[in-house]
């Protein structure tokens, strides 16, 4: 897959994932400050100027991580109160 390739933020969480963490772990998963800042920066430029297709794709990448690391924390909650 290029992604992993591509975007090392969604490389990490795929090896974390593939490693098959505890459910605790997945709950403690959560964007580096570096993450959190680039998320926020991007954000704001994208409703003042607008982003270039870079900008757009690696946006689209974030909000993809965000989307999978929120899919594993509801398993691993399901998987917690069975």
């Amino acid at each position: 897959m290029f992604i992993t390739a591509e975007t090392p933020m969604l490389s990490e969480l795929i090896q974390v994932l593939a490693r098959a963490p505890s459910p605790d772990k997945i709950m403690a998963i959560q964007a580096s400050d570096e993450e959190e800042e680039r998320l926020a920066q991007l954000m704001e430029k994208q409703d003042a100027l607008g982003l270039s297709y870079e900008e757009e794709r690696e946006l689209d990448m974030f909000l993809i991580a965000e989307h999978l690391v929120e899919l594993a924390k509801i398993e691993a909650y399901l998987r917690m109160r069975s």
